[in-house]
């Protein structure tokens, strides 16, 4: 007797089996190597750039963007080579033919101002530390005592 799972004999294809084959059939993994591309977009062509146009949807080997404005547009045209160059050496195996852009206001978003990284929290103070460490000073249970000052000076910071 056969055991299940095989795919010869009387008994069907496994479902991997099955799933392998449809996949080749309708060319899902060079789709889906190519569609990368939205995960990784805004990493290869910067902060300006990305705050101005979005990828929208592959068709073929053809990838749509939408641009916030005609002079984006054009400045996304003028560099379409470098562009689809960098985007390609990014994705695996698969190359992306071309880039057509679109506009979509919604897409002129400005950029936010850059902020300065907050300054580091200045240490407790010694005088408040000694005072905490004589307030757990009764606890037995060393553990609980240094537990219970990490936590305070957690929410010190």
């Amino acid at each position: 007797m056969e055991a299940r799972g095989k795919t010869s004999g009387p008994y069907p294809a496994g479902l991997a089996t099955v799933i392998s084959a449809i996949s080749r059939g309708r060319n899902w993994r060079t789709k889906l190597a190519l569609h990368e591309v939205f995960r990784f977009w805004d990493e290869v062509v910067g902060e300006e750039i990305g705050s101005r146009a979005q990828p929208e949807v592959i068709r073929g080997r053809i990838l749509w963007v939408r641009v916030s404005d005609s002079m984006w547009m054009q400045h996304l045209h003028i560099n379409k080579i470098m562009l689809l160059e960098r985007l390609n050496r990014h994705l695996a195996g698969v190359a992306l033919d071309d880039l057509r852009f679109l506009i979509d206001t919604s897409l002129g978003r400005p950029l936010p101002p850059k902020q300065p990284p907050p300054p580091p929290p200045a240490p407790p103070d010694p005088a408040r530390v000694r005072q905490f460490d004589d307030l757990v000073s009764s606890l037995s249970d060393p553990d609980m005592r240094t537990t219970l000052k990490n936590l305070w000076l957690t929410f010190q910071k």
